[in-house]
């Protein structure tokens, strides 16, 4: 007889995501009074190289903070444990929704590349060095970010309708007055408490063939009822 994995391994997926939570939150806190001590002593232009926070040039990003992370690493899907990788905070502080960003700076002649997606306005994220590199006490300089802009972070509220079982899955319904031959879901990990979006990578899982007035129930792969939040929601009229 064939034992059924599912639960176990539905049941490690949810012990990595608390483990990332909690490991993230514990990085974006720590040290915090020692850096409000040095802000207040030590206030420099934002445009200012080298000095955090730092608004990168020609862009509405401001990395707040670079710090040494312990936890599990996610921008490559992995999911694996790492210790003492960089990692950066980054504020939004325009009014443009970021659909994509490379963000690229040198630290003691390393170079060092984080990759967002999915931030609104005035949002707030932790990013992951993307190859996991080692964070290194050092000078930072050569900041830039490419960056992909769109309109609006779009939620299909015509079309769609979603909300969260007390299970934790998504609830999708097709609220329009046609079939939506594909919908995709985008989402990311999130602590409301902080009002933080933890992680660069975007996660999206997508259901095809969602006939007019029908509702369907998904547990998309990390996504956790509490820790994730759904950053847009997109119909597309062909499979």
């Amino acid at each position: 007889m064939k034992k059924n994995k599912k639960p176990i391994i539905i049941g490690v997926i949810i012990i990595s995501i608390v483990l990332l939570v909690a490991g993230i939150l514990l990085w974006y806190f720590a040290g915090e009074d020692k850096e409000k001590q040095s802000t207040e002593s030590h206030k420099v232009p934002m445009t200012q190289e080298g000095v955090f926070p730092y608004q990168i040039p020609n862009t509405s990003l401001v990395i707040q903070k670079v710090r040494s992370y312990d936890g599990v690493f996610i921008e490559d899907g992995s999911d694996r444990k790492v210790s003492g990788i960089s990692a950066i905070v980054v504020e939004n502080i325009g009014d443009e929704y970021i659909e994509y960003a490379k963000i690229s700076m040198q630290c003691n002649d390393k170079q060092l590349v984080y990759e967002l997606k999915t931030l609104e306005p005035k949002g707030v994220i932790i990013v992951q060095e993307s190859t996991a590199a080692i964070y290194e006490d050092g000078e930072y300089s050569d900041c830039s970010a490419q960056i992909a802009t769109m309109d609006s972070m779009e939620m299909s509220t015509s079309y769609i309708s979603i909300d969260e079982t007390d299970t934790g899955a998504i609830r999708i319904t097709n609220i329009s007055e046609k079939d939506i031959p594909s919908v995709r879901i985008f989402y990311k990990f999130y602590k409301s408490e902080t009002n933080v979006l933890l992680g660069g990578i975007t996660y999206t899982t997508k259901i095809s063939d969602l006939k007019k007035g029908e509702t369907r129930e998904i547990v998309p792969s990390h996504y956790e009822k509490g820790a994730s939040r759904i950053m847009m929601v997109r119909t597309y009229d062909t499979y």
